[in-house]
């Protein structure tokens, strides 16, 4: 009984694009159906704004890959916040001055700031309720990454625009990285391993889609995909698990 497997897949669907999310459950469900052994334990579940249990913890390998299927039909809001970061960068660009969007540009941080407490605030309770089953535990972390440091590279895109003005030191007022160690620390004290996914897969230039004509893209690109990626790579690395980046498989 103690070296049995509890393995949970947790889709946050919060931060999650929906292509991004049904490519990786069609990947989850061949990985459930041929890796899940005999007593091994599987358990679903989605994080909508609050967690779902989809699932809970059984044997039985196929009723997980079924439940994946009724998953497409859920609704996931990264869409949402892409578009939302995508008009903001619109309006930098456009922007004469940087007083008119300097306020947008915080209260955007402050929104993700919140969103990303939220989040990491369901993970914790989710793996505190996790702290007495025996065996082994793995959990699946599926979303598109979250920001280390929300609107990171908002700010950087600012800086391009109004190089006198922006200091790049607000953005370590959301810096969130002790959010995450406290969530590695709560895992090790249970005995979960996280292995995270970026859904999104093989990253591509994204910023440059938005008419953005700044010489920097390309490092715009970088610093959005590493910070969104630091946290994945933190939990694993933090908590003996593997980060999967960069890969649509």
């Amino acid at each position: 009984e103690d070296q049995r497997l509890h393995l949970i897949i947790y889709i946050d669907n919060f931060n999650l694009k929906p292509f991004d999310r049904n490519r990786v459950l069609r990947e989850v469900r061949a990985f459930v159906s041929q890796k899940v052994h005999k007593g091994d334990s599987v358990m679903l579940v989605t994080y909508d704004r609050e967690l779902h249990v989809r699932r809970p913890f059984t044997t039985d390998a196929q009723s997980i890959a079924s439940a994946t299927f009724e998953l497409e039909k859920v609704s996931a809001q990264g869409v949402s916040a892409e578009s939302d970061r995508r008009d903001l960068l619109r309006d930098i660009n456009d922007a004469d001055n940087y007083a008119s969007v300097a306020g947008r540009v915080r209260a955007y941080a402050e929104s993700m700031s919140n969103d990303l407490a939220f989040t990491v605030s369901s993970l914790k309770d989710f793996v505190g309720s996790l702290a007495g089953l025996p065996g082994r535990k793995a959990l699946l972390y599926v979303s598109d990454g979250l920001p280390m440091r929300p609107a990171e590279d908002i700010y950087y895109v600012l800086q391009d625009k109004f190089k006198e003005q922006v200091s790049l030191l607000e953005t370590q007022e959301w810096d969130a990285s002790r959010k995450f160690q406290e969530l590695a620390a709560d895992a090790n004290a249970n005995r979960i391993t996280f292995y995270t996914i970026d859904a999104a897969g093989l990253r591509a230039a994204s910023s440059a889609d938005v008419e953005n004509n700044a010489p920097s893209v390309a490092f715009i690109d970088t610093v959005t995909n590493g910070n969104v990626q630091a946290p994945l790579q933190m939990l694993a690395e933090s908590t003996g698990g593997m980060a999967i980046l960069n890969t649509n498989n």
